[in-house]
């Protein structure tokens, strides 16, 4: 999403990130699993924009907090000197985020601790959503838009998976705002457009031209953003 947001041709825009102020309100592993994820998504959105200083601190921050919840292990001594000495390769950046988020997941999983893993996945996941929707406020285009409408089926994922823990201390109250942004998600509508295949025998390869068309108007990107930012907020 951040790499849509920048071929957009979209300014930088520090405003919509979280702030590393806010890196000492969160107390529990809660908190901080929600906003490993969110801090990961805005490293990854200041990296696509070359800002090596503000890459520095998400970095930090995301450090941190995965030291915090256990997962240091993601975030070693030589993984951090690979990020520092790669600052300035933003295409670099962008893989050792990657790398990094997917050893902390490997090891949260076996070590049972899905609760977690899955908590820093939304927090990314409603994280990358908000930079789409601020960037379609003020420079929309149809791509944009596109990737907002397009969140349906991994929302519904994402419920799936937090519903394994509704019983454990706030994780009921994010299903049911997130059930409550599924229902705008359910009024868009989404056509499968069958075309036919093209096959080139020379190279063996053949290209399936079907595709989905999704229809979504102003009044349910309003309300998706509404929602959006009042769960962004809350975590």
């Amino acid at each position: 999403t951040a790499m849509l947001i920048q071929s957009s041709g979209a300014p930088f825009d520090k405003s919509i990130l979280n702030t590393k102020e806010n890196l000492n309100q969160y107390a529990t592993d809660y908190s901080k699993a929600l906003n490993l994820g969110v801090y990961g998504a805005d490293l990854g959105y200041v990296s696509m924009y070359s800002k090596t200083q503000d890459a520095l601190v998400y970095l930090t921050s995301v450090k941190k907090l995965s030291d915090e919840i256990g997962v240091s292990g993601a975030f070693d001594v030589k993984t951090m000197k690979r990020f520092q000495d790669n600052m300035s390769n933003k295409d670099s950046m962008m893989v050792l985020v990657g790398l990094a988020y997917r050893e902390g997941d490997a090891f949260l999983k076996t070590n049972k601790r899905n609760d977690i893993s899955g908590l820093i996945l939304v927090g990314g996941w409603i994280e990358s959503l908000s930079f789409a929707i601020n960037v379609n406020k003020t420079k929309s285009n149809e791509n944009v838009k596109r990737r907002i409408a397009d969140q349906k089926q991994a929302l519904n994922s994402i419920i799936k998976l937090l519903s394994q823990f509704e019983t454990k201390g706030d994780y009921a109250n994010l299903i049911d705002a997130l059930k409550d942004l599924s229902k705008v998600y359910d009024t868009i509508e989404y056509k499968f457009i069958s075309e036919k295949s093209e096959t080139d025998i020379a190279k063996k390869t053949t290209t399936i031209n079907s595709h989905t068309d999704v229809n979504i108007s102003k009044e349910q990107l309003d309300l998706i953003t509404s929602k959006v930012e009042s769960i962004r907020n809350k975590i």
